[in-house]
């Protein structure tokens, strides 16, 4: 029985290049984006990680000592998910 063993993962579906391809990409209008960035905000007042009266950017730092209690247990949720992945 001297067949020749092939090596492992030489097959072409294992080697075959994808051509990417973009699925679903949508282009938004610059009022779209700003209620989009409306409704951000009222949502993460509504959860209390910003203030009402906060502007809405990147550089917004999260007060963790004035969240409420569903924003600290979100958050703690999210830190136990990242340590066990």
């Amino acid at each position: 029985m001297a067949e020749k063993k092939e090596e492992l993962f030489t097959a072409p579906r294992w080697n075959d290049t994808q051509i990417p391809r973009v699925t679903g990409h949508v282009e938004f209008t610059e009022e779209e984006k700003r209620q989009a960035e409306i409704n951000m905000k009222k949502w993460l007042v509504e959860i209390g990680v910003m203030k009402e009266t906060d502007e809405f950017d990147e550089s917004n730092e999260i007060d963790y000592d004035n969240l409420d209690e569903y924003a600290k247990k979100s958050i703690e949720r999210t830190k136990a998910l990242r340590k066990t992945h």
